[in-house]
């Protein structure tokens, strides 16, 4: 996308200017515009050029190629990979603590909301098999997954984030 910015005020582009301008094979740079007929055209303002987002790559998963900027392939239904900058550095340390106090917690705390509240539903559940004897089987188990997994989600994270 193009983007036009004037001195005093800023004024864009329209879509359909910039479609029109790539078609003729038009150029446009910091004052010039300049076309394949070795044309100049003077402008009043000066012009910045935006990355362009409707690049193509292809799918992680299928193969086929895909926008660059798609969040979920449409042949495949694979998501690609995640917006990092949603993403903010965790402590697995506090991810185990939360999730030895009561398994969910350090999933919530990783921000893995379903997962955690998951583990919390089912660590309800064993607090009422304990009535039954299993309960005092399977809640530990539970308990020790949780911590486990709260762990190693957050060291993911941060390696996902080192990575970008």
């Amino acid at each position: 996308m193009l983007k036009i910015i004037n001195e005093n005020e800023g004024i864009s582009l329209d879509r359909k200017v910039v479609e029109s301008a790539e078609k003729k094979d038009i150029s446009l740079n910091q004052n010039v515009v300049k076309s394949n007929k070795n044309e100049d055209v003077s402008l009043d303002r000066k012009v910045a050029e935006l990355p362009r987002t409707n690049e193509s790559v292809f799918c992680r998963s299928c193969g086929k190629q895909i926008k660059s900027e798609a969040e979920i392939c449409p042949h495949c239904g694979v998501r690609q990979k995640k917006d990092v900058r949603s993403l903010s550095p965790k402590s697995p340390g506090i991810a185990a603590i939360a999730s030895f106090l009561f398994a969910g917690l350090g999933q919530i705390y990783n921000g893995e909301f379903i997962k955690g509240f998951l583990f919390m539903i089912v660590q309800v559940i064993n607090l009422l098999l304990m009535f039954l004897v299993i309960g005092f089987i399977t809640y530990p188990i539970v308990w020790a997954i949780g911590i486990y997994d709260a762990y190693r989600s957050a060291e993911k994270i941060n390696a996902i984030i080192a990575e970008a």
